[in-house]
């Protein structure tokens, strides 16, 4: 390692380049949107940390200690991150066509689709029965996934919904 003040080379020691390569993949992590990716990040500095801490003339116990919880949480949250990524790729075809026309195109991840499709309720309705009526406190959105409606107010056809499109989104928000 060049020190560019004294203009010598020194040796450095292991535990002098795991600190540094800790707060490398500690800058790094900040530049990181993904969330796995934030948690490899995550992981690395921290083991990295370990290294130095422990590799010191004098190691750092207390240091050492926290630093196997933070592993331990950071390893915890990726093998759910890869549990959740593993059981949204079984997505059921019906589900998937529906997330890929509707959703994936917004920038819905598939995990957040699941947990979307986790807290739905499918209802299928008979032709002329009701979604919605006029001057009703919505509780709920609805999305058509086949066939279409009328949409009247005051008895009169103001428009119509069709497969695709949401149902109450105006008075659920």
């Amino acid at each position: 390692f060049f020190n560019p003040v004294t203009r010598k080379y020194t040796k450095m020691s292991i535990s002098d380049l795991a600190g540094h390569g800790a707060f490398l993949s500690l800058a790094v992590s900040y530049t990181e949107t993904d969330i796995y990716l934030l948690r490899v990040y995550a992981v690395s500095g921290v083991a990295l940390s370990m290294i130095f801490q422990f590799y010191r003339e004098k190691p750092l116990y207390l240091p050492l200690k926290w630093n196997w919880v933070f592993l331990t949480i950071n390893i915890a949250m990726i093998a759910r991150i890869l549990k959740q990524e593993r059981d949204a790729a079984r997505i059921p075809d019906e589900q998937k066509r529906l997330y890929v026309k509707l959703f994936q195109e917004k920038g819905m991840h598939s995990v957040e689709f699941m947990r979307l499709m986790a807290a739905a309720t499918r209802t299928e309705l008979v032709p002329g029965e009701y979604l919605a009526k006029q001057g009703e406190t919505r509780t709920s959105l609805q999305l058509i996934v086949k066939g279409n409606g009328r949409v009247v107010r005051d008895g009169e056809e103001i428009g119509s919904v069709e497969k695709h499109q949401f149902v109450g989104e105006m008075s659920y928000l």
